[in-house]
């Protein structure tokens, strides 16, 4: 994580070293991205990155920190749809926010993108760090399903929490395979093969696996 030397820099600083570090490491694989390039771009020494972190790897995991926590703040931003509309109503409105922000804030889903499809050798810690900062998130939709009386009371909070997130998750994979998205495009800032319909599509499919889950259905008479 940043040292205090990083927090003590102006604003327009920090923030034209986050906007060309996200531009780096965005646009490339971890191995290919460039400590070098961010530096010669902004015009600083390169041990000045290594007075803000310790190495290449700590400052790619803070901005994969900062992308998911942009993301939270982005959907936390939007207003939300009135609780009377219902649990499915807003968790699929959770879901739209995800395509929303891809398509407003195309470099920092890169970024995730990057974490989630990339072949950086500590994968499986950014993966970890991209569903931490989605339960809290997951257990106050869950929550407020509970408080307008949609869901069960009685439900193990955490459990329901932990499997939504599972869920969550790993959904972008099977997108990605149900409507032929490729991720390397997506990766390259090609927006073009999300289709919002297609995808509201299988959200809905999605969220009424969590609604009824696998029981039989009754048929009306």
């Amino acid at each position: 994580m940043p040292s205090q030397t990083f927090f003590n820099l102006s604003e327009a600083k920090r923030k034209a070293f986050l906007e060309t570090a996200i531009e780096e490491f965005a646009g490339r694989d971890y191995e290919s991205a460039s400590i070098s390039r961010i530096v010669a771009t902004l015009g600083i020494a390169k041990g000045s990155v290594y007075q803000y972190f310790e190495d290449k790897r700590d400052l790619y995991l803070f901005l994969i920190d900062y992308a998911a926590k942009e993301r939270v703040a982005f959907v936390s931003g939007v207003p939300m749809p009135d609780p009377q509309q219902g649990f499915y109503r807003y968790t699929q409105w959770l879901l739209e926010m995800g395509v929303r922000f891809a398509l407003e804030h195309p470099r920092l889903n890169q970024l995730i993108y990057q974490a989630m499809f990339g072949t950086a050798p500590f994968r499986d810690d950014m993966l970890q760090r991209l569903r931490d900062s989605s339960l809290q998130l997951i257990r106050d939709v869950i929550a407020q399903g509970i408080a307008v009386g949609e869901i069960d009371p009685d439900i193990d909070l955490d459990m329901t929490t932990y499997l939504l997130n599972v869920i969550t998750n790993e959904f972008g994979n099977y997108l990605a395979s149900k409507l032929a998205i490729d991720p390397q495009r997506l990766l390259a800032g090609d927006q073009a093969q999300l289709d919002n319909d297609s995808l509201r599509s299988v959200y809905s499919k999605a969220l009424d696996f969590v609604w009824h889950g696998l029981a039989k259905r009754s048929t009306a008479h």
